[in-house]
Order: structure tokens, then sequence, then C-alpha cells
């Protein structure tokens, strides 16, 4: 990491095409460079087609997503699910294990409370009437059974809301779909969570938030070297925006993270385990080779990792 007053270094040349478009409740921005223009229109094409069919599947709003039909189960009821929805369930549970709880799906209760998220679309309305149930203040991501291929089933009712994990996957997904040569460098930009490929580094700005007061200022804005990798970024203040799934507190300590990772779902699910656990997070970042950059206006940086090759 280094500030934006250090010469920038490499980057990618080249005639740049790229696009964006709503989606994930965010703006996603595709951009290829060093291909013609067919080509990379293509490959961008095939990658919002990706981004697009992870949004029909993991919208807490869409009331045919396959979230949605999950969080409508009667308890025990298996309910089948895409392959894509399945991969993401299968990483939350495997990051809600490894912190202990801290991170955790089901918390989506705490958000439609808070009116940081409308409840649960509804296919029939009549439907919905024989079927609803609120969900179980008890239920953790430990009573979401997942059962490969492609089956869900719940122990007790409960909400999911796959949120910033499932952007990370469908920047992924488009990653692997838009198969560019290995000359051609490419970013993924979905409302912060970012990957990057291709033979150059790519300078990626860290955006502080302003609670971390005159330390951080334009010209000593912290830069990421990314190069093949992925980076997400998340930040905690007074105004509790992310809850804790061991004990559904809200993580209100000021602080800012970013977090490297080879897979951006990954990048995205591990800030907010370091945004909770601080330090403390470091043998969670290592399960998945994964760096992060802490900032807190109290203690400075905080780094922890080391960046892959």
């Amino acid at each position: 990491m280094r500030n934006a007053s250090t010469p920038l270094g490499t980057g990618p040349s080249g005639t740049v095409c790229e696009s964006t478009r709503p989606l994930l409740g965010t703006f996603v921005t595709i951009g290829v460079r060093g291909l013609e223009r067919a080509p990379a229109e293509a490959a961008i094409a095939k990658g919002f087609a990706a981004i697009e069919r992870v949004h029909s599947l993991m919208s807490f709003h869409s009331a045919d997503s396959d979230l949605a039909r999950v969080n409508r189960a009667a308890s025990g009821r298996p309910v089948r699910v895409a392959p894509e929805t399945l991969a993401v369930l299968e990483l939350a549970h495997t990051v809600s294990k490894l912190s202990s709880g801290v991170f955790d799906v089901t918390v989506a209760p705490l958000l439609v409370a808070r009116g940081m998220l409308p409840p649960p679309a509804q296919t029939d309305a009549d439907v919905f009437k024989v079927n609803a149930r609120a969900p179980d203040p008890e239920a953790r991501w430990s009573d979401v059974l997942l059962e490969p291929p492609d089956t869900v089933r719940i122990r007790r009712p409960l909400w999911i809301d796959l949120g910033g994990i499932a952007k990370g996957f469908a920047v992924d997904l488009a990653a692997s779909e838009m198969v560019l040569a290995e000359t051609a460098s490419w970013q993924i930009n979905a409302g912060g969570d970012l990957r990057v490929g291709g033979p150059t580094t790519q300078l990626i700005a860290l955006k502080v938030p302003e609670f971390a007061g005159p330390a951080v200022t334009r010209d000593t804005r912290p830069l990421i070297e990314l190069k093949n990798g992925s980076l997400a970024s998340s930040a905690a203040g007074e105004t509790p925006v992310h809850f804790l799934g061991h004990d559904h507190a809200a993580a209100v300590a000021p602080g800012f993270v970013s977090v490297v990772a080879k897979q951006c779902a990954i990048a995205d699910a591990l800030t907010k385990v370091v945004l909770a656990k601080g330090e403390q997070a470091a043998p969670v970042l290592a399960a998945f080779d994964a760096s992060a950059y802490f900032y807190s206006p109290a203690t400075g940086w905080w780094i922890s990792g080391n960046q892959f090759e």
C-alpha cells in the first residue's frame, strides 16, 4: 500500500471499451483494454449476462428468486436452487464457521426492522398469507442446511440476505464468463466490489470515509497495487450498517477496511469480519490467503497478510 503522492507505476494501455448498467442494487461497470472493439464488446456482454443471472437468482427483493423461495419455505422443506445460489451459500457457510458466526447472512430481519431493507417480496398475496411466518430471532447461519448439488433446507423460519457476497460472486462469475485473451486488461466494478485481470498492475485508490479525518487527505490517499485479483471495501461509523451474526449487535466502532483476495466474493465477505474482529480477524484472512488494510481514527492503519503474486 502506498499513498497518492507515489508515482503511479504500471497500468493498462490501449483503447478502453467500457459499459455501465444498473444491477445488484448499484451501478456495475465493465471495462476492457487491449482488444479490438467487437471482441471487447462481446466479452462485456457475456460479463453482464452473468451478473444479470446472479441478480435474478439471489435478489432479496424479487419474489421469484431462489433466495425469496428459501425465505418463504417452511422449516424442513427442501428447496431446489441453482448451482450459483448453492455456491454462494456454501461460501457464506464457510466464512460464518471460520469467523465463529460473526459473518451471518441470516441477519436480514435486523436490516428490515431498521428500514435498511424492505420485507421479502411475495409472488401471491393469498399464498403468502398461508405460508407467512415471522423469522425466529434465534435463527443463525447454522440453521441453513445445504445439500449439494441443488437443495437447501432451513431448520427454523429465517430470512437470508446475500447482499454483498452475492455481488462479489457476480463479479467473479462475470470474470470467468468473459474468457478474455491473456493480453487484455480488464476491470469489473460493482459498487466498489472490484476485480481486475490481465498482464498489467492496476492502482486502486481507497475511498476512506470522512470520519478518518485529516490523517487521510486527497494527497495521501492510499493506493493498492492490484493484479489479477479482487478488492472490496467497507466502513462502520456511528450509524449502524452492519450487524454481527453471533450476538446480533451492531458494528458501530469507527473503522474502514479494504480486503484483497483472489475472489471478489471472499473479499467482500471478509470486510465484515475485519470490521467486527479487527486484528483478531488475522486467522480468518490467512485461511483465504487474503490481505486486509484496516484504518481506525484511534489507532491508524493495521495491515494483515501478504498480497499474492
